[in-house]
């Protein structure tokens, strides 16, 4: 980008090319709330870039500016989501005549490039972990990865933090997120990106159920995508004493040398809602329903 003190021969060689210095601060604003739109949602990157328009537009590098401010997003958002882009739940599009079959692919289709990046970036994490203990090293980010996942790390707890640093099956995620969410058409899916139902407990972190008992307090945890509810919703399984069954699960099936199935690890689910086995039940029966409408496991 240029720089913010540019000298005379600079400033000339910016004028000629389009963006002379009659164009006030107003007019690079406007450039720059249209780059927002095209995809500078709320990015750190973003607001230090808004900032220096207002340096920038004086000195007449206003398309500069708005280049290097979708530039810097691009690599946010790369970074961000695995290289698949943000997803809202808001751009799903179910028409109401569509077959049913053809819904759920879309629903499907639309929740699995999340589901497999979120997963993708937790076993990278869990096969840095295993090569620092093949290797007899204990870096610091360990520690770290500890607090993440929910483990007090002091350097020997290896297969308790590999019991958490794990992927959840495509078709768990997929089916809660269906159930969960009502195809992504219930409130807290089109309002907050909440596509499993996952509550917060500080007031003002989300929506208030509208049939919440007077005696509660949680809220339904609004996200600013849905890959945000995705990567909650695995840290959630892998990290919460309430799911200790599933990890143990998936743990046992690793040792057999095979991947667990989604259907085998939703006995683990128990705790996810007050309906108990009921909830377990619905969820496998969803899960072997549409297995070929998901293509997963």
């Amino acid at each position: 980008m240029a720089s913010d003190t540019p000298n005379a021969n600079e400033d000339k060689k910016s004028r000629t090319a389009g963006c002379r210095s009659k164009i006030t601060f107003a007019v690079c604003k406007r450039y720059v709330s249209a780059s927002k739109e095209a995809g500078c949602r709320a990015s750190a990157k973003f607001k230090e870039m808004s900032r220096r328009a207002q340096v920038a537009s004086a000195l007449g590098v206003c398309g500069v500016l708005v280049a290097s401010v979708l530039l810097a997003y691009a690599v946010y958002e790369n970074r961000a989501t695995g290289g698949v882009g943000f997803y809202y739940a808001k751009d799903l599009e179910l028409a109401e005549k569509l077959p049913v079959d053809v819904k759920k692919k879309t629903f499907f289709d639309f929740m699995r490039p999340m589901a497999e990046a979120e997963n993708a970036r937790v076993l990278a994490l869990r096969s840095k972990i295993q090569s620092a203990r093949k290797n007899g090293s204990n870096p610091d980010w360990l520690r770290d990865a500890g607090t993440d996942y929910g483990v007090e790390w002091s350097g020997t707890e290896w297969d308790q933090l590999l019991a958490r640093v794990d992927a959840v099956p495509l078709s768990l995620i997929l089916t809660q997120s269906a159930n969960e969410s009502s195809w992504a058409q219930s409130r807290f899916a089109v309002t907050g990106n909440n596509m499993f139902g996952q509550w917060c407990f500080v007031e003002g972190c989300g929506m208030v159920p509208a049939n919440r008992d007077v005696d509660k307090q949680h809220e339904v945890a609004k996200y600013r995508s849905v890959n945000g509810s995705v990567r909650a919703y695995i840290n959630n399984l892998n990290s919460s004493r309430a799911y200790s069954k599933l990890r143990a699960l998936r743990a046992d099936a690793r040792q057999q040398g095979r991947v667990a199935s989604g259907v085998e690890l939703a006995a683990g689910l128990l705790p996810y809602s007050e309906r108990g086995q009921a909830y377990v039940s619905e969820i496998q029966a969803m899960m072997r329903t549409n297995a070929k409408l998901m293509q997963t496991d």
